[in-house]
């Protein structure tokens, strides 16, 4: 298990809170989207290594599971409480023990693709995508970001066939809260978004610098 902890940077025996957040940062710190997509070199490696630290983390989790129901079950105990008691049964308590918190779910790593020629490159949760990942689609754009139960959700970074990009916060799958949209030709627009649209406060830029702001609804400035 030792090389598990030192790919999460961690010390054997460190506590699985600790374990947790030491995931999560050199998850961020993997991520291929936080290298340039034009090195294949930097791009394998950050692949490689966002591989790694997702498989170090499950089984550290697993191992740490193992060990809680090993000692729960009694198995590495020549006696407990309940053996040294049995001869005496006694009634069972009437206080309620508290209830465990449920643990966060922990997304596997994965590349999938499918016939029409789609490939997804991140995490997955019941067999959909979950967490953090890119998604290229076969029409030519290419999503990488957060994703929740099989749909981009929270923030991420779409760029689409014809040039345009947009970085921002996604709900289900839809351009929804805050982000900037830059188009091929250059324009720009930075704001509020509802059902992929420029919908509330927002400022649109010109590529010749010219700039609309105000109040915007449903893709149109109103005020």
């Amino acid at each position: 298990m030792e090389q598990y902890f030192e790919i999460l940077k961690l010390k054997p025996g460190a506590s699985i809170e600790d374990v947790k957040r030491a995931y999560k940062t050199q998850v961020k710190i993997w991520h291929p989207d936080r290298f340039p997509p034009e090195s294949p070199r930097l791009q394998k490696k950050a692949h490689e290594m966002f591989q790694k630290v997702t498989e170090a983390y499950k089984k550290i989790n697993e191992d740490y599971a193992s060990h809680k129901y090993k000692t729960a079950s009694g198995r590495n105990k020549k006696s407990s409480r309940h053996t040294r008691t049995s001869k005496n049964p006694s009634p069972p308590p009437t206080d309620t023990p508290p209830k465990k918190p449920k643990s966060e779910p922990i997304p596997g790593f994965v590349t999938q693709v499918w016939p029409n020629g789609d490939k997804y490159e991140g995490q997955i949760f019941q067999n959909q995508m979950h967490g953090r990942g890119i998604f290229t689609s076969s029409q030519g754009y290419v999503y990488t970001g957060e994703f929740k139960y099989g749909k981009p959700n929270g923030q991420g970074k779409l760029v689409y066939e014809n040039g345009d990009q947009y970085e921002g916060s996604f709900v289900d799958d839809m351009l929804q809260g805050t982000g900037k949209y830059i188009y091929a030709n250059g324009d720009r627009y930075q704001g509020e978004f509802q059902n992929d649209l420029p919908h509330g406060q927002g400022v649109y830029i010109l590529a010749n610098g010219n700039t609309y702001s105000g109040l915007w609804e449903k893709g149109g400035l109103i005020s």
